[in-house]
């Protein structure tokens, strides 16, 4: 009997550690997303300012648009980074910037910055794009401007979320495993003597 009650708990116990790993793996994944989206949010909002400088600098000339680029667009950018930018016309033609950018992007249609993760030039890099509506020859067109940079830094603080955010599973783990056993062994100690 004591062996049957023995086996009971393990198998009891074996469970409940596996259900306890597939419960933190999801709460590690859980995590991992918080803190990458985190981190999106906080250098996003920096990534919209440097393409709402670069806006501001968007002069329409006759039937042309210039921009000259104030450096603090840029330079307000994390040094730790490759930065890319690249303002096209209503009609997609390269204005300055990086012609390979933006390759199967859409014009911006509105003046909301929108923000997407892409691959350019063997880096993971994350573009921010805005419009900005001019008047050429009396016609109304969107000016597109987009601003990207690598993610180190994003990755940085989202790794730093992440480790933050999961240094108390390993306690928490080994408390609950513990109350467990402790709670396997009480049970199945008073079914041992009932029976």
């Amino acid at each position: 009997m004591k062996a049957d009650s023995f086996s009971i708990r393990s198998r009891v116990f074996a469970l409940a550690i596996v259900m306890l790993a597939l419960c933190s793996l999801a709460l590690l994944f859980f995590l991992r997303n918080y803190a990458t989206r985190a981190a999106d949010r906080a250098f996003d909002r920096v990534l919209a300012a440097s393409a709402l400088s670069i806006a501001g600098a968007v002069r329409a000339e006759g039937s042309h648009v210039t921009v000259e680029l104030p450096y603090a667009a840029l330079a307000m950018l994390s040094n730790q980074q490759r930065v890319f930018y690249s303002v096209r016309d209503a009609h997609g033609a390269l204005v300055t910037g990086y012609g390979d950018l933006d390759q199967g992007m859409p014009l911006a249609a509105s003046g909301i910055p929108v923000f997407a993760n892409r691959h350019y030039r063997g880096d993971e890099i994350r573009v921010g794009t805005l419009g900005r509506l001019v008047s050429l020859n009396q016609q109304a067109g969107w000016v597109t401007i987009r601003v990207a940079e690598t993610r180190e830094a994003r990755d940085t603080l989202a790794t730093e979320i992440l480790q933050r955010g999961a240094a108390g599973l390993p306690i928490m783990a080994a408390v609950t495993l513990l109350l467990l056993w402790v709670g396997i062994r009480r049970g199945s100690g008073r079914l041992h003597a009932a029976g």
